[in-house]
């Protein structure tokens, strides 16, 4: 992504694959998240385990946790920025549904944006741009083809959020593609993250303590933004990662 100039926000799930036999994080994965933070991306919560939020998500997802309780829901939401917390010293505030689950269109879910507010979430984001890299990364060229398409359907578009995964295919056809032809052919476009796509301040999308945001919890907000930060006329390409964190 350095290569390719793109500077992205991360989507975390602390205990997805990279755990222990107890469920937990494996260490590496609070130096992975520090590394992306360091790097200049900007990092989200997914929550801890990648749970559902309806029993309809989880028919199609079998195996995967559902939060179901408001309980449940703390559980994921906290043990996930806790790791957070400890990598890169700050609590997230954004907010991207596993699966899209409570936030596709039409499937708004009015308690799951409650409780994003309550435990200091005021921003839940979704994609414009799916790209299914996901389902067809078995095949690269047909997972390369087929978000080419998904770029292609929001043509004119001047504001876009895309979701990619951290996988091979990916990196390793999606992103060139994005350097090498999109990039070049769509000059009045910039990659920004959720923060600058949105309107909002680098300061916006984390606080210093848990439970809802407020004028007493977030960072400094004299510090220093990113130097293009606002500064032109481009439009906005917020280019969104979910990390799997693989064996």
């Amino acid at each position: 992504m350095a290569d390719a100039g793109i500077t992205a926000t991360f989507y975390i799930n602390a205990a997805n694959r990279l755990k222990d036999p107890e469920g937990n994080p494996l260490p590496s994965v609070v130096d992975f998240i520090k590394k992306i933070y360091e790097a200049g991306h900007e990092i989200g919560s997914h929550t801890y385990n990648h749970a559902c939020l309806t029993y309809e998500c989880e028919a199609n997802n079998v195996g995967m946790k559902v939060m179901d309780s408001k309980e449940i829901f703390e559980e994921q939401i906290v043990k996930n920025e806790d790791v957070i917390y400890e990598a890169i010293g700050k609590y997230p505030a954004t907010y991207r549904a596993p699966f899209g689950d409570g936030m596709n269109p039409g499937f708004n879910n009015s308690t799951l944006k409650q409780w994003l507010y309550e435990y200091g979430y005021p921003y839940a984001i979704h994609w414009d741009i799916e790209t299914q890299d996901m389902e067809h990364q078995e095949n690269p060229e047909n997972c390369l083809l087929v978000a080419q398409q998904h770029y292609a359907e929001k043509e004119g578009k001047n504001t876009l959020i895309t979701l990619q995964h951290a996988i091979p295919p990916t990196i390793e056809k999606i992103i060139p593609w994005i350097k090498n032809e999109w990039m070049p052919a769509h000059k009045d476009m910039k990659f920004v993250k959720v923060s600058e796509c949105l309107g909002l301040k680098d300061e916006d999308v984390y606080k210093t303590a848990k439970g809802p945001k407020t004028d007493f919890n977030q960072p400094d907000p004299n510090a220093k933004l990113p130097e293009d930060s606002g500064k032109d006329s481009k439009s906005k390409f917020n280019f969104i990662i979910k990390i799997i964190f693989n064996k």
